[in-house]
């Protein structure tokens, strides 16, 4: 992508500007200036028009770009001095500025001698890289005359919903835009002082520079508007995550939480990829537990007896609004996540859902001798759901910005819960990382307990080309059984090993060092 130097004289002429010219907003009775900055006569009245109509402030005289300002502060420090005008220059023989108390400054004396000036590079890159740009255009495109006004309404402020009794809060930008305006027609008028001339000067310098800055804090960096809606652009059911590396702590590769094939996801994230599927299966989990039966098992007492009690029509209880809500709880709130699920019974109480398990003996799978009794806690019972229903679905892992194949890669998926498991069996169903729910912990530190990144094998960071600093991906899940098979053929694919030179792609890095490091270190 190529970005040149706008040429502000031929986009004012090519687009019909109308200036603005008076730096009040409102006249009396809230009634909009019709040379102001949210003028109707300039913007016009309609929404569309109001979005894409700018305007401009005619500075009277030329000041530089506020992107060439930084760039000759950073090439000499004495350019600020002689822009602002705090002190006096000439132009040596050499091209260079000297200070003199004879000389003159100010943005108007730096236009007129600029073809006198000359930048000298040495060994260093960027110096280079800023001379190249600072000569590679002509003075006119360097120097402004006219400041751009973005069109209204990204500024506007809607007087319908204001009192005439209070005072009117405008953007920040309309502050910014005002301040020009005032300064420039200050200097229009005319001053006695030089130091009052070189002070409005340095006024409307200095305000082109505070435009550009919050300009470029709402579109640039990782929160600016282009990593927010194109890098890092998200839809319906994804997710913006940062990776971290996996924790190596299996006796065997069976074991591992993650491999080539698996990349962790915390529950979380499962719960809103797979939105639609987990609302099913709760209502399914529900139907199936409480819906078709009239009574229900409690434990009542520390032996753990249990009795029956009758239920009070639980399916006006669970409904799909309050699974929506306790699923949004979830997502965005950690301290409710060890919370018990309650089932309506006659007499208007509410009682603690239990259930039932096994502790998994991987020596004696047979074994069905560790039993245990449970309440049941909205992680229980959304882990069982994610578990369930990932086992045939991958995700595509994707970080910004595309270059090739290699930035985006499908991965089947294991649920990421607490980061202290335990393998369980429910029913007929093994869980071999089952969230252990720990009730003594406060509801503030409960958030500490739960994985929160997505974790993936290091043979993909190279195609990222990413590492573990902090760097986010974007993940989607995959719903269509043809789009999932798809996905299992890519993985396995030569495509998603090989580069387009033959080389493979999926290289481990550090891994065999640090292990064999490990191993010897005693």
């Amino acid at each position: 992508m190529k970005i040149d130097l706008l040429d502000i004289d031929k986009f004012v002429e090519d687009n019909n500007m109308i200036p603005i010219t008076d730096p009040v907003i409102f006249n009396r009775g809230f009634e909009l200036n019709p040379n102001g900055l949210l003028s109707t006569v300039i913007f016009g009245n309609d929404i569309n028009t109001r979005k894409t109509t700018f305007s401009y402030i005619d500075l009277n005289g030329h000041y530089l770009t506020p992107i060439v300002f930084k760039l000759l502060k950073r090439l000499n420090r004495k350019f600020e001095d002689l822009i602002l005008g705090t002190q006096t220059f000439i132009i040596d023989s050499k091209g260079q500025i000297v200070e003199d108390e004879n000389g003159d400054n100010g943005p108007e004396f730096l236009y007129n001698n600029w073809e006198k000036l000359k930048f000298n590079k040495n060994e260093s890159r960027m110096r280079g890289e800023r001379i190249d740009l600072l000569t590679a255009y002509k003075k006119d495109r360097l120097f402004v005359t006219k400041a751009i006004v973005i069109p209204a309404f990204y500024r506007d402020v809607n007087i319908q919903t204001l009192n005439k009794k209070q005072k009117v809060a405008p953007h920040e930008i309309n502050d910014m835009y005002s301040k020009l305006i005032r300064t420039v027609n200050i200097i229009k008028q005319g001053v006695d002082f030089d130091f009052m001339l070189n002070n409005s000067r340095a006024i409307v310098q200095n305000t082109l520079v505070e435009i550009y800055d919050l300009l470029e804090s709402k579109i640039a960096k990782k929160n600016g508007l282009i990593r927010k809606n194109l890098m890092g652009k998200s839809v319906d059911y994804s997710s913006r995550m940062v990776i971290s590396a996996p924790i190596f702590n299996s006796n065997r590769p069976e074991e591992m939480k993650v491999d080539f094939y698996h990349c962790g996801v915390p529950l979380a994230q499962c719960c809103s990829l797979f939105m639609p599927f987990m609302i099913h299966w709760l209502k399914s989990y529900f139907d199936r537990e409480l819906f078709s039966r009239t009574n229900y098992p409690v434990v009542v007492n520390d032996k753990g007896d249990v009795e029956y009690i009758d239920l009070d029509k639980p399916e006006n209880f669970f409904t799909i609004d309050y699974l929506k809500k306790k699923l949004d709880q979830f997502i965005y709130t950690t301290e409710y996540r060890f919370e018990k699920i309650q089932v309506p019974v006659v007499g208007g109480k509410m009682v603690d859902m239990i259930f039932t398990g096994i502790l998994y003996n991987a020596k004696n799978p047979d074994d069905k001798h560790n039993k245990f009794t449970q309440v049941v806690t909205w992680t229980d019972l959304l882990y069982r759901g994610a578990y369930e229903i990932t086992q045939d679905k991958t995700v595509f892992v994707t970080r910004y910005p595309v270059t090739d194949h290699f930035s985006s890669f499908p991965n089947l998926i294991t649920v990421l819960s607490t980061h202290r498991t335990i393998p369980v069996m429910v029913g007929s169903t093994y869980y071999p990382f089952y969230p252990i729910i720990d009730f003594n912990v406060k509801t503030e530190k409960i958030g500490l307990l739960f994985a929160d990144t997505v974790v993936m094998s290091n043979l993909y960071l190279g195609g990222l080309g990413g590492d573990y600093d902090g760097d986010q991906i974007t993940i989607k899940g995959i719903y269509s059984q043809e789009a999932n098979k798809e996905a299992m053929k890519i993985i396995k694919s030569k495509s998603n090993l090989l580069n387009v030179q033959g080389e493979c792609n999926r290289e481990s890095t550090n891994e065999s060092i640090q292990a064999l490091y490990n191993l010897t270190k005693n």
